[in-house]
């Protein structure tokens, strides 16, 4: 029974070693297959140990796939979240037309180069639909503030 479990031990490190390469950067696939490889080797070794101690391997293996499982759960969850940082988060985002030379506008609190087709003067409201490079492409929207 403790060769079977050595083996699947060892095969579902390889899993998870296979799982870290194509998901990587988290680590914790990477971690959870090396560590099952070595219980399975381990059980290799001592073919003499208790069925107490397999049940206990098959208690931290558990753990390990809960892991393993939470850290594909918090991948595939990142990857349907909004953007939080960057440029593009400024698309959608409304600022005012400040003076000065040039088009310039301020949104959350930043002073930002702007180009837009509208005719603007400071004061005016506008909303940021594309962003080139750091240059902020806005339209008027509403009135002046």
């Amino acid at each position: 029974m403790l060769e079977a479990t050595a083996w699947v031990f060892i095969l579902l490190g390889i899993l998870f070693l296979a799982g870290e390469i194509l998901a990587p950067g988290f680590k914790v696939l990477g971690t959870c297959g090396v560590l099952g490889i070595v219980w399975g080797i381990l059980l290799f070794e001592q073919p003499g140990l208790s069925v107490h101690l397999g049940m206990a391997f098959w208690v931290i293996f558990v753990v390990w796939c809960g892991i393993g499982l939470w850290g594909i759960w918090m991948i595939l969850r990142a990857r349907d979240r909004p953007l939080v940082s960057g440029v593009e988060t400024l698309i959608g985002r409304q600022g005012c037309v400040e003076g000065g030379e040039g088009l310039w506008v301020r949104i959350q609190g930043e002073r930002w180069q702007a180009e837009s087709l509208d005719v603007l003067q400071p004061g005016d409201k506008v909303e940021v639909i594309q962003v080139r490079e750091l240059v902020l492409v806005v339209r008027k929207v509403g009135e002046r503030s």
